[in-house]
């Protein structure tokens, strides 16, 4: 995009309003239900994803307090809406090294971030990202000098926003985790069964793990929770297995995470009745082997969070493979386009998805004296060691 271009589309923007001062400054009740509004008019004209759905934005701003220093940032076409986004403003990184940074549709803060963004960004209408994304960050770079660390979590099209900062001279650090996923539509284009689509050692993990339940207890089969409480019963299921998990581990489970909890507890209710929230239990006759939180957007399933029963056959206990192969053959059947895993490629993912994709953490940073050190040091930490 040229320079006349972007300086064009850069004074087209109306209503950016940057809700920070000195103190830290908040959008009130009225001015997010506002932002909401405006959300909902264009969502139906981008490219999103469920974490950039009217539904899991209002979520997220419900359950913040309202004194989170947040901002919004818009742009207009003339009298177009093209783009939108809220970042949260906080401080990131350890004393003495901490630097006040900006964070698309998160807020910096370890507790409020558990619910782990991915797929994200601006939200922009189709063909007008080559456009819209650079008059954004333009805006923010320039308006907001106090913000030394613009944070882009999970971006699923990182392209426009390296390439601003790289014209820009920001220093960048790029990190990337791959997020496999199933391709249904492909699956059942080419006349085949899931279980066709897998590897010879993957076929006989899910025929062993399978096997173990239906012998013992009975054919494996998937129950759709009913209505929303149900749906929410499933929900703490998940949050009591998903515990005794980690516990199990030596680790913490985001389930014991306050804000992560109402959080996901606000999504179910506000997202069931439109089949966006749903609350999956995978039984062996009557018994119930796992659970899994799912997302169904734009007809793709995202498979957020679960819920394993390890009791049920000891050593053997290979929940997950039986309980996720099981559903992903009820959605095939259902007719959905993918099954999505969600961002970090672990074994078991790689064993059961056929295709995957890469999402970016960035970082951008001004290319300050001290962000320049930091840098460098990094650099210098990371170097080779001669043997």
């Amino acid at each position: 995009m040229s320079s006349q271009t972007r300086a064009r589309v850069f004074a087209a923007i109306v209503d950016s309003r940057m809700k920070l001062n000195a103190s830290g400054a908040s959008m009130d009740a009225t001015e997010r239900h506002s932002l909401l509004a405006a959300w909902e008019e264009l969502e139906p004209h981008c490219d999103s994803s469920p974490f950039r759905s009217s539904l899991w934005q209002a979520a997220w701003l419900a359950n913040l307090p309202l004194d989170q220093p947040l901002c919004k940032v818009t742009v207009h076409h003339g009298d177009v809406l093209i783009a939108l986004g809220v970042l949260g403003l906080g401080r990131s990184g350890r004393w003495p090294l901490t630097r006040a940074c900006a964070s698309l549709h998160a807020t910096g803060s370890n507790e409020q971030d558990t619910v782990f963004i991915e797929q994200n960004g601006f939200l922009v209408r189709r063909g007008h990202e080559g456009a819209a994304i650079p008059a954004a960050m333009e805006y923010l770079a320039k308006s907001r000098p106090e913000v030394d660390e613009f944070r882009f979590d999970g971006i699923d099209s990182p392209e426009e926003y390296l390439r601003f900062a790289l014209s820009t001279g920001l220093i960048v650090s790029d990190y990337r985790m791959a997020a496999p996923y199933v391709d249904l539509a492909a699956i059942r284009t080419a006349g085949k069964s899931y279980m066709e689509t897998l590897n010879k050692k993957a076929r006989y993990e899910v025929r062993s793990a399978r096997l173990g339940y239906s012998e013992k207890y009975g054919p494996l089969q998937v129950e759709l929770a009913a209505n929303l409480n149900s749906a929410l019963e499933t929900l703490s299921c998940i949050a009591s297995l998903n515990k005794q998990r980690q516990q199990g581990r030596g680790a913490r489970s985001s389930f014991q995470n306050e804000f992560f909890l109402r959080f996901h507890q606000d999504l179910v209710r506000r997202g069931f009745a439109s089949g966006f929230a749903q609350l999956l239990t995978v039984t062996a006759g009557q018994t119930p082997v796992g659970h899994l939180y799912l997302f169904c957007y734009r007809n793709r399933i995202a498979f957020y969070q679960c819920g394993y029963d390890y009791s049920l056959l000891g050593a053997r206990a290979q929940p997950g493979y039986s309980v996720l192969a099981t559903a992903i053959d009820h959605y095939l059947a259902a007719g959905f386009d993918a099954f999505d895993f969600l961002a970090e490629a672990t074994p078991y993912k790689l064993k059961l998805a056929q295709s995957s994709r890469d999402m970016a953490w960035l970082r951008l940073r001004r290319p300050s004296l001290r962000n320049r050190l930091t840098e460098a040091a990094r650099g210098w930490w990371r170097r080779p060691v001669r043997r």
